[in-house]
């Protein structure tokens, strides 16, 4: 029991580590978002998400978007991510500030599977949180906002706890687990 209270600790200073990085951002208001002006998030993911939740909020399944080239699918094409429950910040929040959410909130989420993971393969809880904070500003993931690439921080998040599960049904023998 005392485990599970530290490893919320631990999954608590990661999201207080998140916030810090993003606080200017979250907290100030305004139209700022993560990113490179050249990037994808502005090329490309923002009036697409502005775009298809947009639609959504209005009740209204974005299917095709008339907006690129002479039209071309937006809903089948994927690249909208409106089957993906963290986007659907973007049907009640405001565009700028659904993005920064995500990020942050995709940022911590890696950081906490990664703890999970480690302390799943027998980590001390100070080792599994170092290992969890690292990933959360790692050079194979944090860059990825810089240049926009929000399909591939959506992606990356979720692989500590894939690979958790997989070696919970190697290890159990059975589909069900607990993570921590």
């Amino acid at each position: 029991m005392q485990s599970r209270r530290l490893t919320i600790v631990a999954i608590a200073a990661m999201l207080v580590l998140a916030l810090i990085m993003f606080a200017e951002l979250l907290f100030a208001g305004g139209t700022r978002v993560p990113g490179h002006r050249g990037g994808d998030l502005f090329l490309q993911y923002f009036a697409w998400r502005q775009f298809g939740f947009g639609e959504l909020a209005k009740g209204n399944l974005a299917l095709w978007n008339p907006h690129i080239f002479s039209g071309a699918p937006y809903f089948g094409g994927m690249q909208g991510g409106q089957l993906y429950p963290p986007n659907w910040l973007f049907v009640i929040l405001p565009t700028p500030f659904a993005v920064t959410c995500t990020i942050a909130l995709h940022v911590w989420g890696i950081g906490c599977f990664m703890l999970i993971w480690l302390r799943q393969r027998g980590l001390a809880l100070p080792s599994a949180f170092f290992g969890g904070t690292i990933v959360m500003f790692c050079g194979a993931f944090y860059p990825h906002i810089f240049a926009g690439h929000l399909p591939q921080l959506c992606a990356m998040t979720w692989a500590p706890l894939i690979f958790a599960s997989i070696d919970a049904l190697f290890t159990n023998r059975r589909v069900t687990w607990l993570p921590v």
